[in-house]
């Protein structure tokens, strides 16, 4: 597939980590060549490196699967399947976190002895030198073990990542389509960006579930060998109940979360239906009546995560003032028991630093751990339930016979309903057989169930009762065609064995030679998302193409001639069924009666039932209704060959204005407000330590000053708490209103954005912005916020207070950020553009699924599951490349920067040392402060890059604020508020392209209708027939004058203008929803008025069957209805619009003659005084038109009455001769 390029363009560079030393791996030296690179001149994706085999997804799905010996994907399952494929990097990773935080441990007792020591002798001697040295080395060592460890969680959550993306596709390649079909593409695409991403982001804390409560128990340990055994209850009891707390809130807040998706759910499934179906829903004016159900739904998604904020904000709120909680109840003891005596100064520090790593392991760690677990539980629960669908169903009997057997397809009293609870049925006691050459065809009204029958024989859908039994490889082509994005030819061979001799003779068969000449690329031309840039018998006739293509004993063709006119359905009929497929079994469904004349057999079906089968012969002819091909879109310059999914990407950090534009969207002073209660919580706590710690050395023993400290101390740490929430929770409702204001300005934009850039722009890549960009502008960036401004915060305030005590370390730290912020400038380049093309590497992996979504039916036909899991492979493959290499970049910047900044802050706290004397408070407070600035100085720049990664998102999201709009200025107003009255059309001197490099589609096109006219319109494949359409709904804006009742349309409101206007276009559209929303989505009508609207055009019965008759839920793009049951509701919406235009533009083309003509009955006699505007479907439709235009290369060649026409020998004339001429048949 033309998509391959992304993975088959260079062979990659084997991953530098599988040659690197042990020394290299933990400092990050094998990702020097590729940051070196990027440094000096940008990377593209063939610079990264390939991925370490053990990720590959074909490694990760295959042991996933090894472990999974559970027919059910229970979440027990789906985890133990996951710990089984993480499981040995999960070990190593478990080891190097024992040993990076038992270093720290040992750190905290040299800074123990340090300070012990100090008191004790009152000169410097060596050993202090090597205490400090010790120190510094030994948090530079476990900084390094730790970052590796965080890597080796990364790994594992790509890993899993991979596993979870190749089981899911998996189910979707052999999940019914039943299951599908409840399963949105919205909530698939929800389990692949939320949801995956909740699971992943837990793999890097996961091991502190473990790691945290032993180093606590070791910490509270050493606490109790200092102060006792009831003081250690007491800490004990303490952090026993301020975890519960925590715990107990992080696990409420993740089942808010849980909530937060299943509403994301909703509203990207609404997105993905309206992306798809973006031509109706601007014909019918309807985008205002989309934007508020989606903002419904982004209402209540924020309202979940505004609610999981304010329950993580109270579970974190207490960490700013943590240590000192923990504090609290030791301090209180000790003066109520009047011990306060054995409490020194060095013992408190040490103290104090033990119970700030209990709050990092506690507090933070755990905590979050619990967060992200509850988080990822919700998600993979979510998953379980996707993957516990039903599978396709077995019932057909294969009976692949090398002899021959005149019988290929046996269906013996099929029956088949909708689910199993249901007991109407959508086929009852069908039969028939199909032999070795025979040609059957099946007719029926709408919704009789020909396109169910197909599918229970390509056993798609479940059977009931009876039994189906195939001999033989099939071939299908369905009713809608489906194309997805790639060159004709790709589309056409569809993965089976290449022989351009064959080619050739299919594409003469179905028609395309001559739609070649039009195409500069000929069948090397790249068609667009579901063939969008092809016109709707183009689209068949490819679709027929790739049926034919492939060697198979039977072939399902769905009505293939419903949009092609009488010369093209006659070749096509007489070169594919006639020629090509002679000695082969074909079940072809089709409305045309004489077509019908030629085949073997006929089968009737009637409500489900078997009306008729029978020979030919017996079959009474009925009316020609051949028809004219109408072009819905017009053909459009062909992609370049090899054009890449990558979206466009910048360079380096997000400009200053990506960053105003997210804080104006919040509010610039609420954020102020927050970052100055960050800093009020931050001097409380700073300003009780400091108290206590000087009544403790200087008033050592005295009950009275250690009385008021302690008073002090408990309103400090108080205060400190209440502002850190306050400050957390402004922070949140900043975050939440600039989220709410993104999202809904972007899909205004979007919604308003012209046609041509929903032609130019995939589905998969829109929703990308909606789910992926805006979940890190959702969630990431309150995180990354939040902490950033209080590692600022950390960094500012120990810089002051150790500047203070010894001004010479200011040079220090000017030279550490000046390096750390060269490293950074040089460093930004190449891991923002790693970050752009892992975003936008995301795209392609969630078109292909979009495309095997739309497409299963036809993949697992043709045999191609395994071509269409290859790919995806490769393109998670692609993504997960990327992705290593991008937090791979992280952790090279933050080893560098944490060795020089490490050792340069260890020389200068020796010259402290040797040149000043302080007393231990100082001492103590200095070196922690020393080390509280060093692994925040490390983490801020990384803390900031992550920053930045979010903003990369809101600056992708910033690039959809820029799109070119529909024209939304005016100069006029219609001076009847009941505009229009009558409906008089006027053309004048209308010239209409589609873009600038384009021929124009419409030329200085002349013609009106007076009120109440019927005019049809006619004209040979891509005379511009549609493009009239496209002119008056203003889909494409056009030169000229176009008036309905002497108002210009071109001058008045947009949506007055579409408003004004009733269309039945050939590709129906119903949403998600029930019948009457679908029949009245303003809610303006009563239920009679929607009966009366069902009853005249024959769906009141149909609908009158259902359980819930107009509440019955429509499902994924009206999938429970059949295409023409989809057409008929749409003439229903219609006729309540109750305007007096009504365009129909090939509105019959997918129903049966009986009811077309039902339709027509209906159309004159109830729309008697509108004006009638129909693209000609059936020229019998139209003869008794009062006017017909004939168009030809956007020209308007002939006008008049159908007798007048056919007398002056022109077009029509030519065309009439040819359904004449079919009429022999």
């Amino acid at each position: 597939m033309e998509s391959d390029n992304l993975v088959k363009k260079a062979k990659r560079k084997e991953c530098l980590y599988l040659k690197a030393n042990c020394i290299s791996k933990w400092l990050f030296w094998w990702m020097n060549e590729l940051m070196l690179k990027g440094m000096k001149r940008g990377l593209n994706s063939h610079d990264i490196f390939d991925i370490i085999h053990e990720m590959k997804t074909e490694v990760t799905f295959s042991k996933f699967m090894e472990r999974h010996k559970e027919r059910n994907y229970t979440f027990l399952s789906i985890f133990k399947s996951l710990k089984y494929v993480v499981k040995s990097y999960w070990i190593y990773n478990l080891i190097f976190c024992f040993i990076g935080e038992g270093m720290n441990l040992g750190m905290t007792y040299i800074y123990y002895r340090l300070l012990r020591d100090f008191k004790e002798i009152t000169t410097i001697i060596n050993m202090e030198y090597y205490l400090l040295a010790l120190i510094f080395c030994l948090n530079l060592i476990s900084t390094l073990i730790l970052n590796y460890s965080r890597f080796l969680g990364k790994l594992m959550g790509a890993k899993i990542k991979s596993s979870l993306i190749a089981v899911i596709y998996n189910k979707i390649l052999t999940a019914s389509q039943r299951h599908q079909k409840n399963g949105t593409n919205g909530h698939i695409l929800c389990l692949l960006s939320r949801d995956l991403e909740n699971i992943t982001e837990t793999a890097c804390t996961f091991s502190y579930f473990v790691v945290s409560p032993v180093m606590a128990t070791i910490v509270v340990i050493l606490i109790g060998l200092e102060i006792g055994l009831i003081m250690t209850l007491i800490i004990s009891g303490t952090l026993i109940a301020i975890v519960f707390y925590q715990g107990t809130f992080n696990l409420l807040a993740g089942t808010y979360n849980k909530n937060v998706s299943d509403w994301s759910d909703k509203r990207l499934s609404t997105m993905a239906e309206i992306f798809s179906f973006i031509r109706a829903i601007k014909i019918n004016s309807l985008e205002k009546n989309f934007m508020q159900k989606i903002g419904i739904y982004r209402q209540a998604e924020l309202y979940y995560e505004f609610g999981s904020g304010i329950i993580y904000t109270l579970s974190t709120a207490i960490t700013a003032s943590g240590r000192n909680l923990v504090l609290l109840p030791i301090l209180c003891y000790l003066y109520l028991t009047k011990h306060i005596e054995m409490l020194g100064v060095a013992k408190f520090l040490y103290i104090a630093l033990l119970v700030g790593s209990l709050e990092v392991h506690l507090f933070i760690l755990f905590s979050d751990a619990i967060y992200r677990c509850a988080n990822a539980h919700s998600s993979l629960e979510r998953i379980s339930k996707f993957l516990m669908g039903n599978d396709k169903p077995n019932d057909v009997v294969c009976c692949i016979d090398e002899k021959v057997n005149l019988t290929l397809v046996k269906a013996q009293e099929i029956c088949t309903s909708w689910d199993e609870k249901q007991t109407d049925k959508m086929l009852k006691d069908v039969y028939f057989e199909l032999s070795r050459g025979e040609l059957l065809g099946i007719v029926g009204v709408i919704g009789s169930g020909k396109s169910t029958l197909l599918q229970v024989v390509l056993g798609e859908e479940r059977i009931r009762s009876g039994k189906m039994i195939v001999n033989g490889k099939l071939s299908f082509s369905p009713q809608e065609p489906w194309i997805f994005h790639d060159t004709i030819r790709e589309n056409v061979v569809f993965g089976e064995n290449f022989d351009l001799n064959k080619l050739n003779k299919v594409y003469e068969a179905s028609g395309l030679v001559q739609d070649f000449e039009t195409m500069p690329l000929q069948d090397q031309t790249v068609v667009g998302e579901k063939g969008l840039k092809l016109s709707g018998g183009q689209r068949s006739r490819i679709s027929l193409a790739r049926c034919l293509y492939r060697d198979a004993d039977v072939y399902l063709i769905d009505d293939p001639f419903s949009a092609l006119d009488a010369k093209i359905s006659r070749l096509v009929f007489e070169k594919a069924l006639k020629v090509y497929l002679k000695s082969k079994s074909v079940l072809l469904v089709t409305h045309q009666q004489n077509i019908l004349k030629e085949v073997d057999k006929v089968l009737t079906l009637n409500n489900g039932r078997v009306e008729n089968y029978d020979e030919i012969q017996q079959i009474q002819s009925l009316p020609n209704t051949d028809r004219v091909e109408s072009q819905q879109f017009e053909v459009e310059d062909s992609l370049e060959e090899g054009e890449s999914y990558f979206e466009g990407t910048g360079e380096g950090t997000a400009n200053w204005k990506v960053h105003w534009f997210y804080i104006k969207k919040g509010s610039p002073l609420m954020i102020f407000i927050a970052f100055a209660l960050f800093v009020a919580s931050f001097l409380l706590n700073l300003l009780g330590e400091l108290n206590m710690s000087n009544a403790i050395e200087i008033h050592y023993g005295n009950v009275k000053s250690f009385r008021q400290a302690l008073l002090f101390f408990v309103v400090t740490v108080s205060f400190a708490t209440l502002v850190a929430f306050s400050s957390e929770l402004f922070l949140l409702v900043f975050t939440i209103k600039s989220s709410k204001n993104i999202h809904n300005e972007m899909l205004v934009k979007v919604m308003k954005a012209k046609m041509t850039f929903f032609d130019t722009h995939r589905v998969a890549v829109i929703l990308n912005r909606f789910s992926k960009d805006l979940l890190f502008v959702d969630q990431v960036m309150i995180v990354a916020f939040s902490t950033f401004i209080t590692l600022l915060l950390h960094v500012f305030f120990g810089m002051a207070f150790t500047t203070y005590v010894y001004p010479y370390l200011a040079i220090c730290y000017v030279i550490c950020i000046v390096v750390n912020y060269i490293l950074f400038r040089k460093a930004s380049n190449p891991i923002f553009r790693l970050k752009r093309l892992e975003l936008s590497s995301s795209a392609p992996l969630l078109s292909h699924i979009n495309d095997t979504l739309t497409g299963i039916s036809v993949i697992r036909c043709h045999n191609m599951t395994e071509r269409f899991w290859e790919k995806l492979k490769k393109l998670t493959d692609e993504n997960n490349r990327i992705d290593m290499a991008l937090f791979s970049s992280y952790f090279w910047l933050r080893s560098i920067s944490s060795t020089f900044t490490l050792l340069m802050i260890l020389v200068f706290t020796m010259i402290m040392l040797r040149t000043t004397n302080l007393s231990v408070t100082l001492l103590g407070l200095v070196v922690q402060y020393i080390l509280g600035i060093s692994k925040p100085l490390q983490v801020l720049f990384q803390k900031f890059i992550e920053m930045e990664d979010a903003f990369a998102s809101v600056e992708r999201i910033l690039d959809y604020m820029h799109i070119e709009g529909e024209k939304e200025n005016f100069s006029l107003m219609p001076d009847d508020e009941y505009w229009p009255r009558t409906g008089s059309i006027h053309f004048k001197n209308v010239c209409l392209r589609y873009t600038d490099c384009e021929e124009y589609a419409l030329k200085n096109l002349n013609f009106k209708c007076d009120s109440g006219q019927k005019v049809g319109i006619v004209g040979r494949t891509g005379a511009g027939k549609s493009s009239i359409v496209s002119a008056l709904l203003r889909l494409h804006e056009p030169s000229g004058e176009i008036y309905i009742d002497n108002v210009n349309l071109l001058l008045i409101p947009l949506q007055l203008a579409r408003s004004a206007i009733s269309i039945i276009p050939q590709d129906s559209f119903i949403y998600n929803g029930t019948i009457r929303s679908n029949l009245d989505p303003f809610n303006m009508h009563s239920d009679q008025e929607i009966w009366d609207s069902l009853q005249k055009v024959g769906m009141a019965t149909k609908v009158k069957s259902y359980t819930d008759q107009l509440y019955t839920r429509t499902t994924d793009c009206g999938s429970n209805f059949s295409v023409g049951e989809k057409q008929i509701m749409a003439l229903a919406r219609a006729f309540l619009k109750k305007s007096c235009v009504l365009v129909m533009d090939e509105a019959t083309a997918n129903v049966d003659n009986k009811t077309d003509q039902h339709i027509q009955n209906i159309v004159r006699k109830h729309f008697a005084n509108c004006t009638v505007i129909t693209i000609a479907h059936r020229l019998a439709t139209i003869m008794d038109y009062d006017v017909i235009l004939v168009i030809e290369c956007g020209r308007l060649v002939e006008s008049g009455t159908s007798i007048e026409l056919i007398k002056s020998g022109g077009i029509f004339a030519e065309l009439v001769k040819n359904q004449q001429h079919q009429q022999i048949y």
